[in-house]
């Protein structure tokens, strides 16, 4: 009341008296009053307070400073009073006691201050007590007895772990006495704090024991219960226990084990494990528990160290390495688990470790460690990948010395000594929970990832992609280990690894890869899918290696190997062996059902059969296979080479990251001018003689189209008022056609062999010399389906001497384009000449010719709709499965057994 009214004297001193004489009284009324532990501490605090500002010294300064330091230390009281409220009953006690001696004291100054009016008179400060306050601020003054009781009472900082396990206690010791008087609301209200607290704990590092402890026998309690005593209970009682228990029983699943080891030694699961407090780097995040070491309060995590007292990691024993192990992998995938200390104390016990069995336990949980290290959306870093690849070599050369022990999936990962897991070896083989096989493609995985983020033209890519055959070594090395044991799902899985890294390699390479592998092992060795006398040549290991996924292997895996089989066949000019393998497999009927990278596979495996016809002169094949991929207008995707930007928009960075997993390295890519050079290529042989016959009255003026890219570029072309020289493969190709059209087919030649990509090709020379053959051909079919309407006859021996071609040849041309009925003529072998007839069609004939189209067109359709309706209901599916049928369908409609070839001549 006193600082509302300033009356007396200004003094300051008699100010701070007065305030401090009120906030006395009103102290003290409230003490008494109070009926909570809350409201008696926050008064004792406001006391603390008043009794400190009441001995200020007579200086206006000292005053000042003895006034903020007493309210710091009121708000630091304050502070820790209500975090230790709720922590133990020791700090209850003793903020009670305080409560009672600042009650006697209030007491004592309310019967020292005068009573009725004077009681808002100004008083005046003894000496001695003015002087006690003075000496607390003053160096080498003498502290009051309340200064000696604040520092005998200094408040102790506890960790967040023991916080924690401050408040696991209480929450266990509620938990125990509400269930024993049946009180089953605060049972299940506890029972969700506490699993909220063992959480935290886990994080932290480990799981306390007294948790396991308390779910166990209350699992066995309420099991125990029967109707009678729920029945016993009210309402509210009843619903809480059924309740709890069901949420037990859910809750208990997790710790099966736990509770299963806990049963059956209690002694032995609740005795304390020691790990030491390891701090971590200064890149510790808020909310880690908070660690004192040597005096230091940091931020870090719980890590398994071996320790005597010291917190060292090179005391370690052997006899300690899976109770390590065992915090490790609790504390493994968790966010304050520091991964790379994981890698650190996990090297630190694999050189501790004595045993085979320890060291292959060792090797597993490290590797996966070096697994999880790898950042996400990243490769793994290049000096772990080859710490993990060591690492597997080594455990596979264990194994092969040690016959006792294999790594195997289908077991329990238990925690014991060596004693309890020779005793329950079987056969006398122990058995390592692990998966070498997925460690193996995890790690080849990782380096596919890494070849397509780095930049194929850096010498960094050299330098990565030499490293694929220390790979490839390892994968030989695991299918010796998989044939011995005799797994073969897992042996499948690594043959179709083994294919992948081969299927597409020239015969050199494969041969460099394979005795790079096999100088790793004796003389003697040999191996069962793949022995060294069987498959001394690639064509032999390939074949070795698809037979047995066509044995073995699941569905996707065989498709995955007949396309690798057929893509190394094509790769080898046997365009025949692929068509036929490919034709008799029914892939392009049920691709379209299996995974992207399969159908990528698929796509390329058709481009490459289309390059093996190119190189083997049949055309009209070669452009039959390119034709459904270059079309598209989306050929990096369908191959696998990229991803197209969409035009408008921007795509979803989701779809996007998994389109740009998809993508192949590059040394595997195909070169995409070269497949385009090819197609139109092919095409221009096609379509010029085409569009030549189209123009003749005596043929059928309206053939169909055979490639629409190819007309659009040579009407593009056309419609230039003005033509410059060639710049590219594209306009090389369109400049030979517009001189293939006009008969002169040196100068289309001489376009078609200036273009620079044929030299990507093997035996340059003979693809050249192949296209000149082609080129004078389809030279000579359009000169004769252009001009025969102004001939009456042609000698033989000038279109032989015209179009630098044997007279022999000349004659199977003619003859072929009578039997097709392109040109009205006769030959005249006696004369060595072709006689060429006039002859128009009338109204009824052109009619005739146009319903024989219009049929063939409408039987095409019906055939198209029928295949969709049942088989493919998705027009995309429908789409994808075309681009193996149209080889078929194209060689079929040349051949004589053709239902629709037959039904149009009938026509």
């Amino acid at each position: 009341m006193s600082r509302f009214f300033k009356g007396g004297s200004s003094d300051s001193d008699s100010e701070s008296e007065s305030s401090s004489e009120e906030s006395s009284v009103y102290s003290s009324s409230s003490a008494e009053n109070s009926s909570s532990e809350e409201s008696s501490s926050d008064d004792s605090e406001t006391e603390s307070e008043s009794s400190e500002s009441s001995e200020s010294s007579s200086s206006e300064s000292e005053s000042e400073s003895s006034d903020s330091e007493s309210e710091s230390e009121s708000e630091s009281d304050s502070s820790e009073a209500s975090d230790s409220e709720g922590e133990s009953s020791e700090s209850e006690s003793e903020s009670e006691s305080e409560q009672e001696s600042e009650e006697e004291e209030s007491s004592e100054d309310e019967e020292e201050r005068p009573k009725g009016p004077a009681g808002f008179l100004k008083t005046t400060a003894k000496p001695d007590e003015s002087k006690s306050a003075a000496s607390k601020f003053l160096r080498g003054g003498e502290s009051s007895d309340e200064s000696s009781d604040e520092e005998d009472g200094r408040r102790v900082v506890k960790s967040a772990r023991d916080k924690r396990l401050e408040e696991l206690d209480t929450c266990i010791q509620t938990i125990d006495s509400s269930s024993k008087s049946n009180k089953w609301v605060v049972v299940s209200n506890e029972f969700d704090h506490l699993n909220k607290i063992s959480q935290k704990c886990a994080q932290a590092g480990q799981r306390p024991p007294k948790y396991i402890e308390l779910i166990s026998k209350l699992d066995e309690l309420l099991e125990s219960a029967d109707k009678a005593f729920v029945k016993k209970l009210d309402a509210a009682n009843a619903r809480a226990f059924n309740t709890l228990k069901q949420r037990v029983r859910k809750n208990n699943r997790q710790f099966a084990r736990e509770i299963e080891r806990y049963r059956q030694d209690p002694v032995a699961f609740l005795k304390p494990v020691e790990i030491a407090d390891v701090v971590k780097t200064s890149n510790a995040k808020a909310g880690q528990d908070e660690i004192i070491v040597d005096g230091v309060a940091t931020r870090g995590i719980v890590a398994p160290v071996a320790t005597d007292g010291l917190g060292k990691a090179d005391e370690i024993k052997p006899a300690d390495i899976f109770k390590h192990l065992r915090t490790i992998y609790e504390a493994r995938g968790k966010k304050s688990t520091d991964r790379a200390e994981q890698i650190r104390i996990l090297e630190k016990l694999a050189s501790v470790a004595v045993t085979d069995y320890q060291r292959l336990r060792v090797k597993v949980a490290l590797i996966s460690a070096r697994f999880d290290l790898s950042p996400s959306g990243q490769y793994m870093p290049v000096e772990q990948w080859n710490f993990a690849l060591k690492e597997l070599i080594e455990m596979l050369d264990v194994m092969d010395k040690n016959r006792k022990i294999v790594v195997v999936e289908d077991i329990e990962d238990d925690f014991e000594d060596d004693d309890n897991v020779a005793a329950n070896a079987v056969d006398g083989v122990l058995r390592v929970q692990g998966s070498m096989i997925s460690f193996l493609e995890r790690l080849d995985d990782e380096f596919t990832r890494s070849l397509q983020m780095i930049d194929p033209h850096s010498p960094e890519y050299i330098e990565r992609l030499k490293n694929e055959t220390d790979l490839y070594k390892l994968i030989v090395k695991t299918q010796s280990y998989l044939e011995r044991i005799n797994v073969v799902n897992n042996t499948a899985r690594l043959i179709m690894r083994r294919l992948d890294r081969l299927y597409y390699k020239t015969e050199q390479v494969i041969r460099a890869n394979e005795e790079a592998a096999w100088s790793s092992f004796p003389a003697t060795f040999d191996l069962t899918i793949t022995p060294r006398a069987l498959t001394s040549t690639p064509d032999d290991l390939i074949h070795a290696l698809c037979v047995y996924l066509y044995k073995n292997g699941t569905s996707l895996l065989r498709t995955r190997a007949m396309l690798c089989h057929i893509y190394h066949e094509a790769l080898q000019n046997r365009f025949y062996k692929a068509r036929d393998m490919l034709l008799m497999s029914h892939l392009q009927d049920t691709v379209h059902a299996a995974d992207i990278a399969t159908q990528i596979l698929h796509n390329r495996t058709m481009v490459q059969i289309g390059f093996c016809a190119f190189r083997n002169g049949m055309v009209q094949e070669a452009q039959s296979a390119l034709q459904d991929v270059s079309t598209t207008g989306r050929v990096k995707e369908l191959l696998g080479q990229g991803i197209q930007t969409p035009k408008f928009g921007q795509a979803a960075p989701e779809p996007d990251r998994l389109d740009r997993q998809l993508v192949l390295p590059f040394h595997m890519h195909i070169n995409l001018e070269l497949l385009e050079c090819v197609y139109l290529t092919c095409s221009m042989l096609m379509e010029i003689p085409a569009m030549a016959a189209a123009l003749s009255a005596a043929s059928d003026a309206r053939k169909k189209v055979i490639s629409r890219p190819f007309r659009r570029m040579l009407e593009y072309n056309d419609r230039q008022s003005f033509t410059g020289p060639p710049e590219n493969t594209r306009e090389f190709i369109m400049q030979a056609s517009k001189a293939l059209s006009d008969g002169d087919w040196r100068r289309c030649e001489e376009f078609i062999h200036s273009i620079k990509i044929w030299n990507l090709m093997a035996d340059t020379e003979s693809i050249k010399s192949m296209l000149s053959e082609k080129i004078r051909e389809e030279g000579l079919r359009t000169y004769l389906l252009t001009y025969a309407a102004f001939y009456d006859s042609m000698s033989l021996s000038f279109l032989a001497e015209t179009f630098d071609l044997p007279l022999e040849r000349i004659t199977v041309i003619i003859s072929r384009l009578l039997s097709k009925r392109e040109i009205h003529a006769a030959l005249d072998e006696v004369h060595g000449a072709v006689v060429f007839e006039r002859v128009e069609l009338n109204r009824l004939e052109i009619l005739a010719i146009q319903l024989s189209e219009k049929v063939a067109q409408l039987g095409e359709a019906n055939e198209k709709v029928y295949e969709q309706k049942t088989q493919h209901n998705n027009p995309q599916d429908n789409r994808r499965r075309d681009k193996g049928g149209a080889v078929k369908r194209r060689n079929d409609r040349g051949g004589n057994n053709d239902n629709r070839g037959n039904r149009s001549e009938a026509n």
